[in-house]
């Protein structure tokens, strides 16, 4: 979710979907000084065979799990050099430097992987993806087109050239490749996706239909139901998107964004307590985000509560000082 102008409702931002990661952990952090302490057993297995690629692999997955990132590396460096035919191993070791800040590490390590694999597709795609993230898309139009050169059918391909496009500037190109992922492959939720976002920004009713057929492959994606739900909205469907969004908040209750964009129905309803309730309750889930406090001072300043207006605005104000708006409201409320 990125935050809109401050008077107005909160969607998600393009919602381009890299799935960078190879891998799956919650990073809960293991105690090291526990005597269940997973390391242990392996460390003495892999002291008895020092040259196991899979072991390294191993314990490069519990470090990981255990926060101790400098020992990935080593770990999974160790098991590259004693095995260079996996590409999984490239795959973690590049994903846990981004995650670290270390891109141009990971652009390396993905650049041996190249060498290694030279016609790998997903090999080639993870680097397309890396490219992205480095805004280099010249070179990762041109890894594309070597793609779609061998694969033509790619649907991955089409999907990442879209948002080539899309941060180009050419919405139209972007659509039109988003429409060729979903044609040859009608289960890339993703596709539909920003096909739904993309036409939603174009006022294109069309975007509520991609965003159910989203949907249909995944009920539970609060961030297309969020953003459905603004398009409703936009469409001039409001009870739709009302309703949309208290369903939302019923069934996601730690989903800010939904929280605050019905508050500020209600506001439109003249129900301010309701306003004020789920307004509170956006607080509570993103207590750094300066429009809820605005919003919420605007609903206690108009129902004459001027000591809770005057703290709301107060903390919007700090927390955007150059906000005009807020200010304003601020200095209205001291008079």
């Amino acid at each position: 979710m990125v935050k809109k102008n401050f008077n107005c409702i909160k969607i998600c931002g393009l919602a381009f979907i890299l799935i960078f990661s190879c891998k799956e952990s919650d990073k809960t952090k293991i105690d090291s000084n526990n005597t269940q302490n997973p390391l242990s057993e392996l460390n003495t297995t892999i002291n008895k065979n020092p040259y196991s690629d899979s072991l390294f692999y191993q314990r490069a997955k519990i470090n990981y799990d255990l926060g101790n990132v400098d020992s990935v590396y080593s770990d999974l460096n160790k098991a590259i050099y004693f095995n260079k035919n996996k590409r999984e191993y490239y795959f973690f070791l590049a994903d846990t430097y981004l995650e670290n800040a270390q891109s141009l590490e990971a652009k390396k390590v993905l650049e041996n992987a190249l060498n290694i694999f030279p016609e790998d597709k997903q090999v080639q795609l993870k680097y397309v993806k890396l490219l992205i993230i480095l805004k280099q898309y010249p070179l990762a139009t041109a890894s594309l087109n070597d793609v779609l050169i061998k694969d033509p059918q790619n649907a991955e391909a089409f999907y990442l050239g879209g948002h080539i496009s899309y941060e180009m500037g050419d919405t139209a190109a972007a659509i039109n490749a988003y429409q060729k992922t979903v044609d040859l492959n009608p289960d890339f939720r993703e596709g539909w996706i920003l096909l739904g976002d993309v036409m939603r920004e174009r006022k294109n009713k069309l975007s509520l239909q991609y965003y159910d057929n989203a949907l249909k492959l995944d009920s539970n994606d609060v961030e297309t139901l969020h953003n459905k739900a603004y398009a409703l909205q936009q469409f001039d469907q409001k009870e739709k998107a009302f309703e949309l969004y208290q369903s939302i908040c019923r069934k996601f209750k730690d989903y800010e964004p939904a929280f605050y964009n019905l508050g500020l129905m209600y506001m439109e309803k003249d129900s301010v307590d309701k306003a004020i309730e789920h307004l509170t309750i956006s607080i509570e889930l993103n207590p750094m985000e300066a429009s809820s406090y605005y919003q919420r001072g605007l609903c206690f300043e108009k129902i004459g509560k001027r000591v809770e207006a005057k703290s709301d605005l107060t903390r919007a104000t700090t927390l955007e000082p150059d906000w005009k708006e807020a200010k304003q409201a601020l200095s209205r409320i001291l008079k």
